[in-house]
C-alpha cells in the first residue's frame, strides 16, 4: 500500500508528540512492507522542495518562508508555493491513501483537492478542525472555551493573538473571516474518508460538533516500547521523591501551577523540568522565576533515550496541563516504564489517568490540589506501590498500526468515485 502521511511540521526542526507520533507510525508500516512518505512545510526560501530521508523513511519538505502566526493563518485559505507542492508530491507519490494530520498553516483547498485523487484519513490530534487556536484555549482569558459562538469569541481571540485584545469591541467585524475560515474546513472535512480520535473523549467532542458518529474511530495512540536495557531506579527514601514534568513549555500546558504547587513542597523533593525553552521564551523565563524552591530543575529539550531514562528514574509524573489534551502520549510512555501520573482531570487526561488505580486526578489550574497530590506521593509509602501496581500494558505502535491499517482498508474498498463521503458534517 502507498501511504502518503501530511504534517505541519516535523523532524528534526519540531520534536512533538505529533512529530514523534507520525514518524514512529510511518516507520511501522514501512516495516509492514508498505511504501510509505511524509509530506511537510519547512522553513527555507520558499522556492524548492527537499527530498531527504530519515531513519530511512522519505520526507519531501516544501521550503516556506518562515511564516508570521498571521501568515499561517492566512495560509489555510491559500498559499501557492504550498498548494503546488503538494499537488506535485500527490503526482509523484499516487497514495492508494493520504493520512492527514495536521491542517495548521496548510491551504485547505489544495488538501481537498489531494482528497480527490486519494481517500484521506484524517488523525483528530487536535481541535483545529473547529477552533482556528487549535487548542480550545483563549488569547485573551486563558479559558478552556467550548467551540464558535457565531464567530464572536473567535474574532476576539484572533485580536487577541494579533497584539489588540484592548480592541475587543471589533471582534464583530472580525468574525466573519473565522466564519470563512470554517467554511472552507467544511469543504476539506466533506471529503475525509475516516477520522481517527485517540481517546473517546475527542470522538465525543467532535460528534457533538457535528461530526457524523459512524465515521469517527476511537484508536488509542500506540507507542515505541521504551529501550530494552533501561533499568528503572527510584530513590528509596520519600523524603527524595523524584517527580518530572516532560512536555512543550506553553501557558496551556500548565508548567506555572506546577511550579506554583511545588513551591510548597518540603525541601528534598525534586522537579525535573524537561523541554524546548526556545519556542516561548518569556514563558519560560517566568517560569524560572516562579521556581523558588531548591530542588527544582530546567534541563531543557531531551533526546528521546534521556526521555525514556528520565521516565524510569523518577517516581511520578505530572501533566498539568490546562487545554484539553487530546491523547498526551508521554502519559503512555510513563506506565511503559511503570511511572505513576498525577494529571489534570480534564479532557483524554481523565480518561487516560485512572485516579487512585494509576495516578491521581486533580481539578485543572488548582495548585492547591496538586501541591496535595504531591504531598500525598510524599507522605503515604504505600500509595506508590499501589499506583504502580495498576498500570496496566501499554498499546504499542505496532498494534496501533494494525489498527489504522485496517480503516485505511476500508475506506479504500468503499472509495467513491467523486471523493466525497457519502455523510456530511
Amino acid at each position: 500500500m502507498r501511504i502518503l502521511h501530511i504534517v505541519h511540521q516535523f523532524l528534526p526542526d519540531h520534536v512533538g508528540g505529533v512529530e514523534h507520533y507520525v514518524r514512529a507510525l510511518a516507520l511501522v508500516q514501512r516495516r509492514a512492507g508498505h511504501e510509505v512518505s511524509v509530506f511537510t512545510p519547512r522553513g527555507g526560501d520558499g522556492t524548492h522542495l527537499q527530498h531527504k530521508t530519515l531513519d530511512g523513511l522519505p520526507i519531501t519538505y516544501a521550503m516556506i518562508k518562515a511564516p508570521s502566526p498571521m501568515q499561517r493563518f492566512g495560509a489555510t485559505f491559500g498559499q501557492r508555493f504550498l498548494a503546488a507542492s503538494l499537488a506535485q508530491v500527490v503526482a509523484d507519490v499516487a497514495p492508494e491513501v493520504i493520512h492527514l494530520h495536521n491542517l495548521l498553516g496548510l491551504p485547505v483547498r489544495a488538501l481537498a483537492q489531494s482528497a480527490r485523487e486519494a481517500p484521506m484519513v484524517a488523525t483528530l490530534h487536535d481541535y483545529g478542525w473547529v477552533c482556528a487556536n487549535s487548542q480550545l484555549i483563549t488569547n485573551y482569558s486563558q479559558q478552556v472555551c467550548d467551540g464558535p459562538q457565531f464567530w464572536l469569541n473567535c474574532g476576539r481571540c484572533g485580536l487577541a493573538r494579533a497584539g489588540a485584545g484592548a480592541a475587543w469591541p471589533l471582534a464583530p467585524l472580525v468574525a466573519p473571516l473565522f466564519a470563512y475560515r470554517a467554511a472552507a474546513i467544511r469543504v476539506l472535512a466533506g471529503r475525509v474518508a475516516a477520522w481517527i480520535a485517540p481517546t473517546a473523549f475527542v470522538a465525543d467532542w467532535h460528534v457533538a460538533h457535528g461530526w457524523p458518529a459512524g465515521d469517527v474511530h476511537v484508536v488509542s495512540h500506540g507507542i515505541e516500547p521504551p529501550p530494552s536495557a533501561l533499568e528503572p531506579s527510584r530513590p528509596a527514601d520519600q523524603r527524595g521523591r523524584h517527580f518530572a514534568y516532560v512536555g512543550g513549555l506553553s501557558k496551556q500546558k500548565g508548567v506555572h501551577v506546577l511550579v506554583e504547587a511545588f513551591n510548597s513542597l518540603p525541601r528534598g523533593a525534586r522537579l525535573t523540568v524537561a523541554g524546548d525553552e526556545t519556542a516561548f521564551p518569556a514563558y519560560c523565563a517566568e517560569l524560572r522565576r516562579l521556581a523558588e524552591h531548591s530542588g527544582i530543575e530546567f534541563v531543557g529539550r531531551l533526546e528521546r533515550e534521556e526521555v525514556w531514562q528520565l521516565l524510569s528514574q523518577v517516581d511520578a509524573l505530572a501533566v498539568p496541563s490546562l487545554w484539553y489534551e487530546t491523547a498526551s502520549l508521554v502519559v503512555q510512555e510513563a506506565f511503559a516504564v511503570g511511572t505513576p501520573v498525577v494529571a489534570a482531570s480534564h479532557g483524554a487526561l481523565g480518561e487516560r489517568v485512572r485516579h487512585e488505580v494509576d495516578g491521581l486526578l486533580v481539578p485543572p489550574g488548582d495548585a492547591p490540589a496538586l501541591q496535595a497530590a504531591l504531598q500525598r506521593l510524599l507522605a503515604e509509602p504505600a500509595l506508590l506501590h499501589r499506583l504502580r501496581a495498576g498500570i496496566q500494558p501499554v498499546v504499542t505502535m505496532a498494534q496501533h498500526a494494525e489498527q489504522v491499517e485496517a480503516i485505511y482498508q476500508d475506506v479504500i474498498s468503499n472509495r467513491n468515485p467523486n471523493g466525497r463521503r457519502t455523510t456530511a458534517l
